[in-house]
């Protein structure tokens, strides 16, 4: 099941009533109550009635809450808008609350990634898909020699030398005698980038080229659905958290061999 998160709410209230059940030791009404300066039964009565925090109580549960500055952002956003006596006012709370989920949506804003090519090295680096295989290979032990790589992915030493040759150019490789090593963190390309088709389509092609094989143990999953578009943003959400938390599981797991890891969601055009 996917984790849930406080950009997952709108109402203050929910998500407070949310954090509560997974509190250590069950005291959270209590520390509220102290960190925010008032009564352990007027917490009570904003969780579960009609009152509201203070912006000054909201600021400070944001200590108390542990949030990083982009979340006490977000909550201070979300009791202002439940706060609000008029319905502009709301909507503008609203609005504002629904970019910061516009941008947590553009996944270059939420990994951590380094910048390493220029423009002609992307465009060396992505318009062959052997380029970003053979960077993302040597993170694995046994495949970090020439021979190794030539072997495993069927592909001339030749070749092999001469893409290894550019990494280390880039410094996205480093060679250590007869072996090479990964250079630098990993590198991302946004949606705005140029190259982003192209390293979509390299990798959309192996899938195919892979379904043919009909091997049983791998995923290969396409649907086409109708839903309401207020949905789109929360399953987008949603996505983009399972892709986080599978990155997290990714980061922790010894690298033994290499696999492709494509997802789409898209409105239908054409």
């Amino acid at each position: 099941m996917t984790k849930l998160s406080l950009f997952d709410f709108k109402d203050y209230k929910q998500y407070l009533l949310w954090r509560e059940q997974n509190w250590q030791g069950r005291a959270m009404r209590r520390e509220l109550a102290a960190g925010t300066g008032c009564q352990p039964a007027y917490v009570s009565q904003v969780l579960n009635g009609n009152n509201h925090f203070s912006l000054e109580q909201a600021e400070k549960a944001n200590t108390v809450l542990g949030h990083v500055p982009l979340e006490s952002h977000f909550f201070m956003l979300t009791v202002q808008m439940n706060r609000a006596g008029t319905v502009q006012l709301k909507t503008y709370f609203e609005n504002q609350i629904l970019k910061i989920k516009e941008g947590r949506a553009i996944l270059k804003n939420r990994v951590d990634v380094k910048e390493g090519l220029n423009k002609e090295q992307q465009q060396t680096y992505y318009n062959n898909h052997l380029y970003a295989l053979i960077h993302v290979a040597l993170t694995v032990e046994k495949f970090q020699t020439v021979q190794a790589l030539s072997e495993r992915f069927q592909i001339p030493k030749d070749k092999v030398r001469e893409i290894l040759e550019f990494l280390v150019n880039c410094g996205l490789a480093v060679r250590k005698k007869d072996r090479y090593e990964v250079g630098t963190a990993r590198i991302h390309l946004g949606s705005d980038s140029k190259f982003i088709s192209r390293h979509h389509v390299n990798w959309r092609i192996k899938s195919l080229e892979n379904i043919d094989l009909r091997i049983p143990e791998d995923l290969h999953y396409s649907s086409v659905i109708s839903c309401s578009e207020d949905d789109i943003p929360l399953i987008k959400e949603r996505l983009i958290a399972a892709i986080e938390e599978i990155k997290k599981i990714i980061k922790d797991s010894p690298a033994k061999d290499i696999f492709v890891f494509n997802a789409d969601m898209f409105q239908l055009k054409r």
